[in-house]
């Protein structure tokens, strides 16, 4: 129960657990040197969604992380609390190794009913981009602080044989088209996933959260998304809010991962995510099925033949639209009714080649969202992870123009890599000279396989000929290690 002190007067008060149950709120009027009492109930959620299996949860939040705290004694159970009072199913603190280090042995480190929280690590490889730690039952051997080697693919290779999950977060900081190549290539600009075409097309399974951080610049981020699943390369998408809950600015969940586990707990979260069975949100609950096929399914056709898309949306502060996106092209768009209500959708769609089909959800800004950095001005959204189609003797059509994307990525990377390496040697923290020379030449290595595997895939899109955008610039040779690079 929660009381104020406040003037006499006519007031309304208002509550919202999370995105799920509807809002709700009471007047009431305070007579002088009285109490006034409101009390709130929230009924259930819309049953469309609570019979489906779905949680809601944030991978990405912070206690005590990086300082300026507001809240020096919350604790793990108190921000457990909080977040459940955010309509959230689960929690990973990404802390410091130390943290993990002390808690790893108690994950999930805290229940409350169905709630479950565990501590990991958000392994903060500023030149290759961050990743989060989830179903954190190991501490990984890392050089601290991470730098330029091991990269996320050698560090993935580490937690993959515990069935844990590494997530790309705020992955596309600053990145529009016009200047995605300058920033890749910039050694000066961290926060950027340099390493995401690399980890899939040396045959890694990802995870990326679309929402992270930001709404900004959000059409160009869901087209290097689909330029990934164009190449044939299969993930999901998620969000989380990287929300420092002891400083108060943000509450976990304002940006969530909807998640379709087999279980309620991480290592079933884990390989959901890996399965792709998530979506990404900051306000819709959205669900595709296609051919009764979730996300994150493969739903294989003989023959091309019509598919049945069946998809529903809901958010409490209204819808705008609804749209279906298939192989990057939007082939269905179902506008929101005159009354905040759900879209419930069934459409046919006609697929004559492999390929992959997602849904996205849009809707009004809303003062409730405000909890999320730029929710309450730029509006809701939500997006699932595709559902796969394979057609027997159609592959999916590979486009030259992914490749050349990929390819002026992968060169990107290869010229940022010197003024990196001058950075970290300047820095004094990171090795001498010559470990950083091998850091760059093992990286090089990394991008060279990366390469060829990119030159593969463009050889299905010319009927085995090379083209030169999918051949790029080769600085090494040999392939990338498994593990982390150890110094002499």
């Amino acid at each position: 129960m929660a009381q104020f002190l406040v003037p006499a007067g006519r007031y309304r008060v208002r509550a919202m657990r999370g995105l799920t149950w509807q809002p709700v709120e009471q007047e009431v009027v305070v007579e002088p040197g009285a109490v006034a009492r409101a009390v709130l109930e929230f009924g259930s959620p819309p049953p469309e969604w609570a019979a489906a299996g779905w949680l809601a949860g944030d991978h990405h939040v912070h206690l005590f992380f990086h300082g300026r705290t507001q809240y020096p004694l919350m604790t793990i159970p108190v921000a457990c609390h909080v977040a459940r009072a955010e309509g959230l199913d689960y929690l990973c603190f990404q802390a410091e190794l130390a943290w993990l280090r002390r808690h790893v042995d108690k994950n999930p480190d805290f229940t409350a009913g169905d709630f479950i929280a565990e501590v990991g690590h958000e392994i903060t490889t500023d030149f290759w981009g961050h990743v989060n730690y989830v179903n954190a039952v190991g501490v990984p051997d890392l050089p601290m602080p991470p730098a330029l080697w091991p990269a996320n693919y050698q560090i993935r290779s580490l937690v993959d044989r515990d069935e844990s999950m590494l997530v790309y977060t705020h992955p596309f900081g600053g990145l529009t088209e016009a200047t995605a190549v300058s920033r890749l290539a910039d050694p000066a600009v961290g926060l950027l996933a340099r390493g995401l075409p690399v980890d899939v097309l040396l045959g890694q399974q990802v995870m990326v959260d679309l929402l992270s951080g930001s709404t900004a610049d959000m059409a160009y981020k869901m087209e290097i998304l689909a330029r990934l699943w164009n190449l044939g390369f299969k993930f999901g998408v998620g969000g989380s809010s990287d929300a420092y809950v002891d400083q108060g600015a943000l509450l976990p969940g304002g940006f969530r991962t909807l998640v379709l586990p087999s279980a309620r707990d991480f290592a079933a979260i884990a390989r959901a995510y890996r399965a792709g069975r998530t979506s990404a949100t900051n306000g819709p609950l959205l669900r595709l099925t296609v051919d009764d096929h979730p996300v994150g399914d493969t739903l294989v056709l003989d023959a091309p033949r019509t598919v049945q898309v069946d998809v529903w949306a809901h958010s409490w502060w209204g819808l705008s639209a609804l749209e279906i996106v298939h192989d990057a092209a939007v082939v269905a768009e179902i506008p929101a009714g005159p009354k905040a209500g759900p879209i419930d959708a069934r459409l046919d769609l006609p697929i004559h080649a492999s390929g992959w089909l997602y849904a996205r959800a849009w809707g009004p800004p809303a003062a409730d969202l405000r909890n999320v950095r730029d929710t309450a001005r730029a509006g809701q959204l939500a997006m699932t992870s595709p559902v796969w189609l394979t057609v027997r003797d159609r592959p999916q059509p590979i486009r030259t123009d992914d490749i050349e994307f990929f390819d002026r990525w992968l060169d990107a990377v290869a010229d940022a890599l010197p003024g990196y390496r001058q950075r970290l040697l300047s820095s004094g923290q990171f090795g001498s000279a010559d470990d950083l020379q091998r850091d760059v030449q093992h990286a090089q290595v990394m991008l060279h396989a990366a390469r060829q595997a990119l030159h593969a895939v463009g050889q299905r899109a010319t009927g085995g000929k090379t083209t030169s955008a999918a051949a790029g610039r080769a600085t090494a040779t040999g392939q990338p290690s498994g593990g982390p690079c150890q110094h002499d």
